[in-house]
């Protein structure tokens, strides 16, 4: 997947530095036309599957379960996709 960054994948790095859930970033990503639920979802697996990125479940009482993205690990962001997330205003 090494290069392969673009606005979908981004979007998702972001995400995942701030814990988002993925739903919410899918959606957003979908309703701005960025890329459909289905690509989020992929890039994501891709994500998974290049040690990038984790999921954890929220808990929720009602509807389909929902997962928030954590990033693994910052300096994969530099060596696959020539990006750094900054993590906070110290480093």
């Amino acid at each position: 997947m090494g290069g392969d960054t673009d606005a979908v994948t981004i979007a998702l790095l972001v995400a995942a530095k701030s814990g988002a859930q993925q739903y919410r970033i899918s959606k957003w990503g979908e309703d701005s036309g960025v890329g459909s639920a289905a690509t989020f979802s992929r890039k994501k697996n891709n994500l998974e599957d290049d040690s990038v990125i984790t999921t954890e479940k929220v808990p929720d009482d009602i509807g389909r379960p929902r997962y928030c993205l954590q990033l693994i690990d910052k300096y994969a962001l530099r060596s696959q996709f020539g990006v750094e997330l900054q993590m906070s205003a110290v480093e």
